[in-house]
Protein backbone atom coordinates (compact mmCIF):
# COMPACT_ATOMS: atom_id res chain seq x y z
CA UNK A 1 0.00 0.00 0.00
CA UNK A 2 1.14 3.45 -0.54
CA UNK A 3 0.77 6.70 1.57
CA UNK A 4 0.62 9.04 -1.54
CA UNK A 5 -3.52 8.07 -1.98
CA UNK A 6 -3.59 10.18 2.01
CA UNK A 7 -1.63 13.01 0.40
CA UNK A 8 -3.80 15.80 -0.93
CA UNK A 9 -1.34 17.29 -3.11
CA UNK A 10 -1.02 13.75 -4.58
CA UNK A 11 -5.50 14.29 -5.55
CA UNK A 12 -4.52 17.58 -7.06
CA UNK A 13 -2.43 16.49 -10.05
CA UNK A 14 -4.49 12.66 -9.93
CA UNK A 15 -7.92 14.76 -10.16
CA UNK A 16 -6.52 16.83 -13.38
CA UNK A 17 -5.98 13.67 -15.03
CA UNK A 18 -9.14 12.04 -13.93
CA UNK A 19 -11.95 13.92 -13.10
CA UNK A 20 -13.80 14.45 -16.70
CA UNK A 21 -13.58 10.63 -17.04
CA UNK A 22 -15.30 10.27 -13.26
CA UNK A 23 -17.79 13.10 -14.21
CA UNK A 24 -18.72 11.12 -17.38
CA UNK A 25 -19.67 7.93 -15.20
CA UNK A 26 -23.51 7.31 -13.94
CA UNK A 27 -23.22 8.29 -10.30
CA UNK A 28 -23.92 4.59 -9.54
CA UNK A 29 -23.49 5.28 -5.66
CA UNK A 30 -26.28 7.78 -5.26
CA UNK A 31 -28.37 5.02 -7.01
CA UNK A 32 -27.06 2.32 -4.55
CA UNK A 33 -27.22 4.35 -1.70
CA UNK A 34 -31.10 5.03 -2.78
CA UNK A 35 -31.85 1.53 -2.96
CA UNK A 36 -31.33 1.45 0.70
CA UNK A 37 -32.14 4.85 2.04
CA UNK A 38 -34.90 4.35 4.98
CA UNK A 39 -37.72 6.58 5.09
CA UNK A 40 -37.94 10.24 6.21
CA UNK A 41 -33.96 10.75 5.41
CA UNK A 42 -33.46 14.73 4.02
CA UNK A 43 -30.13 15.48 4.59
CA UNK A 44 -27.03 14.04 3.85
CA UNK A 45 -23.60 14.39 3.59
CA UNK A 46 -21.16 12.72 1.46
CA UNK A 47 -17.54 12.30 2.48
CA UNK A 48 -14.22 12.02 0.02
CA UNK A 49 -16.90 13.28 -2.83
CA UNK A 50 -14.13 13.27 -5.73
CA UNK A 51 -15.75 14.09 -8.57
CA UNK A 52 -19.22 15.04 -6.40
CA UNK A 53 -21.30 12.80 -9.48
CA UNK A 54 -22.89 11.52 -6.19
CA UNK A 55 -23.97 14.34 -4.31
CA UNK A 56 -25.43 16.48 -7.47
CA UNK A 57 -27.31 13.38 -8.32
CA UNK A 58 -28.87 13.15 -4.82
CA UNK A 59 -29.49 17.21 -4.92
CA UNK A 60 -31.31 16.85 -8.32
CA UNK A 61 -33.39 14.50 -6.86
CA UNK A 62 -34.31 16.59 -3.99
CA UNK A 63 -32.52 15.29 -0.98
CA UNK A 64 -30.35 18.21 0.42
CA UNK A 65 -26.81 16.65 0.37
CA UNK A 66 -23.48 18.20 1.24
CA UNK A 67 -20.36 16.85 -0.58
CA UNK A 68 -16.90 17.14 0.75
CA UNK A 69 -13.03 16.36 0.05
CA UNK A 70 -9.86 17.14 1.08
CA UNK A 71 -8.54 17.69 -2.31
CA UNK A 72 -9.09 21.83 -3.09
CA UNK A 73 -8.73 20.63 -6.93
CA UNK A 74 -11.60 18.10 -6.56
CA UNK A 75 -14.08 21.02 -4.86
CA UNK A 76 -13.00 23.66 -7.62
CA UNK A 77 -13.96 20.95 -10.59
CA UNK A 78 -16.81 20.31 -9.24
CA UNK A 79 -18.13 23.25 -8.99
CA UNK A 80 -17.37 24.15 -12.13
CA UNK A 81 -18.94 21.18 -13.51
CA UNK A 82 -22.10 21.41 -11.11
CA UNK A 83 -22.60 24.99 -10.91
CA UNK A 84 -26.21 24.61 -9.39
CA UNK A 85 -24.81 23.08 -6.11
CA UNK A 86 -21.46 24.95 -5.94
CA UNK A 87 -22.61 26.19 -2.42
CA UNK A 88 -23.03 22.58 -1.21
CA UNK A 89 -19.19 21.58 -2.05
CA UNK A 90 -16.57 21.94 0.95
CA UNK A 91 -13.04 21.69 1.14
CA UNK A 92 -12.90 19.61 4.53
CA UNK A 93 -10.96 16.66 6.13
CA UNK A 94 -13.18 13.32 6.78
CA UNK A 95 -11.42 13.03 10.36
CA UNK A 96 -12.26 16.73 11.70
CA UNK A 97 -15.63 17.32 10.15
CA UNK A 98 -16.75 21.03 10.36
CA UNK A 99 -20.37 20.16 11.07
CA UNK A 100 -22.78 19.68 14.67
CA UNK A 101 -23.41 16.38 16.08
CA UNK A 102 -26.31 14.42 14.28
CA UNK A 103 -26.13 17.10 11.86
CA UNK A 104 -27.22 14.61 8.72
CA UNK A 105 -29.62 11.84 8.63
CA UNK A 106 -26.81 9.68 6.58
CA UNK A 107 -23.35 9.94 5.91
CA UNK A 108 -21.61 8.08 3.39
CA UNK A 109 -18.25 7.63 0.78
CA UNK A 110 -17.45 5.23 -1.88
CA UNK A 111 -13.77 4.03 -1.50
CA UNK A 112 -12.58 6.23 0.78
CA UNK A 113 -10.78 3.47 2.91
CA UNK A 114 -9.27 2.02 -0.07
CA UNK A 115 -6.68 4.26 0.40
CA UNK A 116 -6.14 3.91 4.19
CA UNK A 117 -3.14 0.49 4.72
CA UNK A 118 -3.52 1.67 8.83
CA UNK A 119 -6.59 1.55 10.40
CA UNK A 120 -6.28 4.09 12.68
CA UNK A 121 -7.05 6.06 9.85
CA UNK A 122 -10.53 4.44 9.19
CA UNK A 123 -11.50 4.62 12.71
CA UNK A 124 -10.88 8.29 12.55
CA UNK A 125 -13.02 8.67 9.64
CA UNK A 126 -16.21 6.22 11.55
CA UNK A 127 -16.02 8.35 14.50
CA UNK A 128 -16.45 11.51 12.73
CA UNK A 129 -19.68 10.04 10.70
CA UNK A 130 -21.02 8.52 13.71
CA UNK A 131 -20.86 11.90 15.56
CA UNK A 132 -22.45 13.92 12.75
CA UNK A 133 -24.92 10.99 11.32
CA UNK A 134 -28.57 10.31 12.71
CA UNK A 135 -29.66 7.11 10.89
CA UNK A 136 -26.73 5.65 9.96
CA UNK A 137 -23.61 5.64 8.38
CA UNK A 138 -22.54 3.76 4.64
CA UNK A 139 -19.05 3.22 4.06
CA UNK A 140 -18.82 1.46 0.34
CA UNK A 141 -15.73 -0.76 -0.26
CA UNK A 142 -13.68 -2.35 -2.67
CA UNK A 143 -14.84 -6.27 -2.67
CA UNK A 144 -11.96 -8.69 -2.01
CA UNK A 145 -13.70 -11.54 -2.85
CA UNK A 146 -13.80 -10.32 -6.42
CA UNK A 147 -10.36 -12.06 -7.36
CA UNK A 148 -10.46 -10.91 -11.29
CA UNK A 149 -11.23 -6.95 -10.21
CA UNK A 150 -8.28 -7.15 -7.69
CA UNK A 151 -6.34 -8.63 -9.98
CA UNK A 152 -7.05 -6.11 -12.41
CA UNK A 153 -6.28 -3.51 -10.07
CA UNK A 154 -3.19 -4.95 -9.48
CA UNK A 155 -2.44 -5.09 -12.90
CA UNK A 156 -3.34 -1.48 -14.02
CA UNK A 157 -1.40 0.01 -10.27
CA UNK A 158 2.32 -0.54 -12.33
CA UNK A 159 1.14 2.32 -14.80
CA UNK A 160 -1.33 4.13 -12.64
CA UNK A 161 -0.81 4.78 -8.57
CA UNK A 162 -4.75 5.20 -8.35
CA UNK A 163 -4.58 1.98 -8.95
CA UNK A 164 -2.66 0.73 -5.92
CA UNK A 165 -5.32 0.62 -3.11
CA UNK A 166 -7.14 -1.94 -0.23
CA UNK A 167 -9.83 -4.28 -0.72
CA UNK A 168 -11.73 -5.68 2.39
CA UNK A 169 -13.51 -8.76 3.21
CA UNK A 170 -17.36 -8.90 3.98
CA UNK A 171 -16.05 -10.05 7.86
CA UNK A 172 -13.07 -7.46 7.93
CA UNK A 173 -15.66 -4.05 7.01
CA UNK A 174 -18.28 -5.75 9.24
CA UNK A 175 -15.44 -6.14 12.40
CA UNK A 176 -14.76 -2.10 11.50
CA UNK A 177 -17.95 -0.96 11.89
CA UNK A 178 -19.23 -2.82 14.57
CA UNK A 179 -18.40 -1.45 17.47
CA UNK A 180 -19.86 2.35 16.68
CA UNK A 181 -23.42 0.52 15.64
CA UNK A 182 -26.04 -1.24 16.38
CA UNK A 183 -26.10 -3.39 13.50
CA UNK A 184 -24.14 -3.76 10.07
CA UNK A 185 -25.54 -4.82 7.07
CA UNK A 186 -23.76 -5.51 4.08
CA UNK A 187 -25.12 -4.81 0.40
CA UNK A 188 -23.74 -5.82 -2.63
CA UNK A 189 -22.57 -3.00 -5.12
CA UNK A 190 -22.01 -3.09 -8.73
CA UNK A 191 -22.68 -6.26 -10.53
CA UNK A 192 -23.03 -6.17 -14.20
CA UNK A 193 -26.90 -6.64 -14.39
CA UNK A 194 -27.12 -3.96 -11.21
CA UNK A 195 -24.85 -1.48 -13.44
CA UNK A 196 -26.68 -1.82 -16.91
CA UNK A 197 -30.34 -1.04 -15.07
CA UNK A 198 -28.60 2.38 -14.13
CA UNK A 199 -27.35 2.92 -17.51
CA UNK A 200 -29.95 1.77 -19.66
CA UNK A 201 -32.94 2.92 -17.05
CA UNK A 202 -31.36 5.86 -15.08
CA UNK A 203 -34.97 6.32 -13.44
CA UNK A 204 -34.02 5.76 -9.15
CA UNK A 205 -37.02 4.01 -8.47
CA UNK A 206 -37.22 1.53 -11.15
CA UNK A 207 -33.57 0.95 -9.71
CA UNK A 208 -34.62 0.94 -6.43
CA UNK A 209 -37.43 -1.92 -7.36
CA UNK A 210 -35.05 -3.99 -9.63
CA UNK A 211 -32.45 -3.95 -6.73
CA UNK A 212 -34.50 -5.08 -3.81
CA UNK A 213 -35.79 -8.11 -5.47
CA UNK A 214 -32.87 -9.04 -7.19
CA UNK A 215 -29.66 -8.20 -4.51
CA UNK A 216 -29.83 -11.25 -2.32
CA UNK A 217 -29.08 -13.45 -5.04
CA UNK A 218 -26.26 -11.52 -6.63
CA UNK A 219 -23.08 -13.31 -6.43
CA UNK A 220 -20.62 -11.90 -3.97
CA UNK A 221 -17.29 -13.12 -6.11
CA UNK A 222 -18.99 -11.01 -9.21
CA UNK A 223 -19.54 -7.79 -7.39
CA UNK A 224 -17.31 -4.64 -7.65
CA UNK A 225 -17.67 -3.15 -3.96
CA UNK A 226 -19.60 -3.96 -0.72
CA UNK A 227 -21.63 -1.54 0.79
CA UNK A 228 -21.75 -1.41 4.58
CA UNK A 229 -24.83 -0.18 6.54
CA UNK A 230 -24.44 0.54 10.06
CA UNK A 231 -27.10 1.43 11.46
CA UNK A 232 -27.15 3.67 14.76
CA UNK A 233 -31.46 3.63 15.42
Amino acid sequence: MREHLTRPYWWENAWNRHYREYVSRPARQAYYLYCILPSGVSHILEIAAGSFRDTAKLNQWGFKCIGTDFSTKAVELARETYSRWADNFLVCDATRLPFASQSFDVSFHNGLFACFHEDNLIHSVIKEQLRVSKKMIVCTVHNAHNEHLRRQFESKSSTDDLYAIRFFTREEITNILSPGCKQVKLYPFGSLWGNRVIKLFPNRHLVRLFYRLTYRHWDWTKCERIMAVGWLQ
